[in-house]
């Protein structure tokens, strides 16, 4: 029953009517992942604020070696770098109790997200990350080793499994810290199942079948293991049984933070803080993230230019939702 689900992803496709629209699979949770080996190499702890955050970015970043990756391709990176980041501070497009547009509201705030973005790309990042997409930082950092933190969902331990295996007992992953300590909120992502109405019982009959032979413990946890740390289980059951896998054994630690985000953080999909919204869809389809956040970067644009951009195209959308 719904009792079995992580309650957090239950509320993103939860809609205004109380109804849950689809079968949550795959849980996804973003963290800053980051080089073990470095940090305790220099000394470094792990940060927790945003200060300290950029003290050991800078700490790390060398002629070789970047502190920290910004990527900012147009197309959902760079919302999604972005919104890790506003979360934290307890920034979000939609408010999570009403479901109205909100992110006009806190324009004050929003702006010294941007502030520190832009600050992290041009102290500690990469140049060319203007238009980095998943490939380009997950390698920089599990692969190539040319970075040493970088925002991900966890694919990059895949990325180190099939391309430099000797990396993978490096790589550890913290929460992206709130301004003055504990983030305020996360960010989270997934994957569910959705089945249409049939107007024939019979056919309709076999899908539900079909949906309820997925979700046996084995069958979940086996879902999520095949890109493991990248996907979780929502469904509870299959919790010990992806815990217990030799695929994630180097990482239990993180993972015992991770499912604690689902269950007890504060745990967010951007544009559907409080429920199922268009808003979330068109955050991933327009580019305005990519075309604000790198002019903010490149210094074409201010900080509050930025902002303005991003607002009013959001804005547009949510009066026509």
């Amino acid at each position: 029953g719904a009792d079995d689900f992580s309650q957090a992803y239950k509320t993103v496709l939860t809609g205004k009517d109380g109804k849950i629209y689809g079968l949550p699979d795959w849980a996804m949770h973003t963290s800053v992942w980051y080089r073990k080996d470095l940090l305790e190499a220099n000394g470094l702890s792990v940060p927790a604020n945003w200060g300290e955050f950029m003290a050991v970015a800078e700490a790390l970043n060398s002629k070789d070696l970047s502190g920290f990756a910004v990527p900012l391709d147009g197309v959902q990176v760079a919302a999604q770098t972005l919104y890790a980041m506003m979360t934290s501070a307890g920034v979000y497009f939609m408010d999570p109790v009403t479901g109205e547009y909100c992110f006009d509201k806190q324009k004050e705030d929003a702006i010294k997200v941007i502030d520190y973005l832009v600050e992290l790309y041009q102290n500690v990042s990469p140049a060319g990350s203007l238009t980095w997409s998943w490939g380009d930082y997950r390698n920089s950092l599990a692969v190539t080793g040319t970075v040493a933190m970088t925002l991900d969902m966890g694919a990059v331990i895949g990325n180190a499994l099939g391309n430099n295996p000797d990396m993978v007992d490096k790589l550890g992953c913290f929460n992206f810290p709130g301004v003055n300590g504990e983030a305020v909120a996360s960010f989270g992502s997934g994957y569910c199942f959705v089945a249409s109405h049939q107007a024939d019982a019979t056919r309709g009959a076999l899908v539900a079948d079909f949906l309820k032979a997925l979700y046996t413990p084995e069958r979940a946890a086996e879902r999520a293991l095949s890109r493991p740390m990248f996907a979780f289980p929502s469904y509870q059951p299959a919790f010990e049984l992806y815990r217990s896998s030799e695929k994630v054994a180097p990482f239990l630690s993180e993972v015992d933070y991770i499912f604690s985000q689902f269950e007890n953080g504060t745990w967010y999909w951007y544009g559907m803080e409080a429920g199922l919204s268009a808003m979330s869809a068109y955050i991933e389809s327009t580019n305005i993230f990519g075309v604000a956040l790198q002019g903010a970067c490149d210094g074409t644009y201010t900080s509050e230019e930025a902002y303005n951009m991003i607002n009013d195209d959001l804005l547009s959308f949510a009066g026509a939702m």
